[in-house]
């Protein structure tokens, strides 16, 4: 598995860090989303998959959040019925 280098707007623009987009701890996800921690900590308590140590799956994380927003929206036209 390859590693990718990600900078975040919060991150000063001398730091780089390296994220395996595989297997990304909830702060690394977080930074390179540009979202709180608490909201990645949130979703994987809310059912995001992880992996034993805890680290989340960047494609899987955005399938998990793709099916989040169809369920809402099916909700929202009635058919969660």
């Amino acid at each position: 598995m390859t590693t990718r280098t990600v900078i975040s707007e919060n991150f000063p623009r001398d730091t780089v860090a390296a994220v395996n987009p595989a297997a990304a701890t909830v702060e690394q996800l977080a930074r390179a989303l540009g979202v709180s921690a608490e909201v990645v900590r949130r979703h994987v308590r809310d059912g995001v998959p992880t992996d034993v140590g805890g680290r989340v799956n960047l494609v899987q994380y955005a399938a998990w959040l793709n099916y989040r927003l169809t369920q809402m929206d099916s909700e929202e036209a009635g058919h969660g019925d």
